[in-house]
């Protein structure tokens, strides 16, 4: 699945996505037609599969006939040189159950999709889009091109469209299309930056810390206001204006209610949560375990988040301040996410728009 040499831009477009839908879902087949129309993708750009719909994870040998039929279908469509991103529509089961001893049991079914390229039930292995942004130790984004694509081994970046009830997945695709009308306007990622860290932990946890606090500078440098708990309690409430970006700690406490609807568009919001992607239908409680951040940022209004469908480990989180850095650059959601991942076949979770692009020629 080589890609050949990029015959326009250097990073991810249109032309890049294959949009990957359940056809034995009316709701995957909608969001999928809607997403074409905004996007403008030709009708080769949507594969079809049939999975079990009303699974939240599936045994390994119906992730390999998934796997079979999407480069299947890329083979047949002629696509081979041009697929770059897969975009998963709402009724694509979020697990693969591995069944392997010593290693995880269940894995994300989009991180093992990223690895498409490899066949049967391989491990966690390191992500090689990260180490290409490095330069001398400095992280330098870059768009994923082909060349990058055939460096990184034939990875796919992936993305999906998931959210409690038909019309809260239109609204996570109509934000990033909002949040974009708006740098044409010349005022892109209009909003707060609220940034909620916490003190006195070692360690991965200090790091994570100074990745937040370095987004709450960026933001000050964009002129955007800025709003920083640093206390133990969670930011539960937005009052200082609607948020466009949104990062912090969760507690098993908390009834996440970060903001409500006061989101601008284009908003993009991470909760760092070791199941923070579990349950992207599920409608929104108090208890710890049925918690979902992802689903309840999609369905009250951001463009774009990410977070964990089992436990991760904080290690395998991308820091916030270059995922931010990365859009500021200029590249498209899906670019700043795998950009900074660290890890295939493992945990995270991508959702949004993979096209979205609020900074289109970059800022400083």
């Amino acid at each position: 699945m080589a890609c050949a040499k990029d015959p326009a831009s250097s990073g991810l477009g249109p032309e890049n996505i294959l949009v990957v839908y359940n056809r034995d879902s009316v709701d995957s087949a909608a969001i999928a037609r809607y997403y074409r129309k905004l996007r403008g993708l030709s009708a080769d750009q949507l594969c079809p599969v049939s999975v079990n719909r009303y699974a939240l994870s599936v045994p390994l040998e119906d992730y390999r006939d998934l796997r079979k039929a999407i480069i299947a279908h890329i083979g047949a469509k002629k696509l081979q040189n041009r697929v770059r991103c897969l975009l998963l529509m709402p009724d694509i089961p979020q697990g693969v159950r591995t069944s392997n001893p010593g290693r995880a049991e269940y894995l994300a079914l989009d991180s093992m999709l990223a690895d498409i390229v490899t066949d049967g039930n391989p491990p966690t292995k390191p992500n090689r889009y990260p180490v290409l942004c490095r330069l001398g130790g400095n992280f330098v984004p870059k768009g994923y091109s082909s060349k990058m694509q055939d460096a990184c081994g034939g990875m796919m970046l992936v993305s999906r469209i998931e959210a409690p009830g038909l019309l809260a997945m239109k609204r996570v695709l109509d934000s990033a299309q909002q949040g974009e009308a708006l740098a044409r306007a010349g005022t892109p990622f209009a909003g707060t930056f609220y940034i909620d860290t916490s003190p006195g932990k070692p360690g991965l946890w200090t790091a994570f810390n100074a990745s937040m606090q370095a987004c709450a500078e960026m933001g000050k440098a964009m002129g955007n206001r800025v709003v920083i708990d640093n206390t133990d309690k969670r930011l539960t409430t937005f009052n200082a204006g609607p948020a466009v970006f949104y990062c912090g700690w969760y507690t098993l406490s908390s009834k996440i209610n970060r903001g409500q609807d006061r989101w601008a568009p284009g908003a993009i919001a991470v909760e760092i949560h070791s199941g923070s992607a579990r349950l992207l239908r599920s409608s929104m409680k108090p208890n710890p375990y049925a918690n979902s951040y992802v689903a309840f940022f999609a369905a009250h209004g951001v463009a774009g988040t990410y977070g964990a469908f089992r436990e991760p480990y904080l290690a395998a989180f991308p820091k916030p301040h270059e995922v931010l850095t990365s859009l500021r650059a200029g590249l498209t959601w899906a670019e700043c996410f795998w950009a900074n991942v660290p890890h295939l076949n493992w945990q995270m979770v991508l959702l949004g728009d993979p096209l979205y692009r609020p900074f289109p020629e970059g800022t400083p």
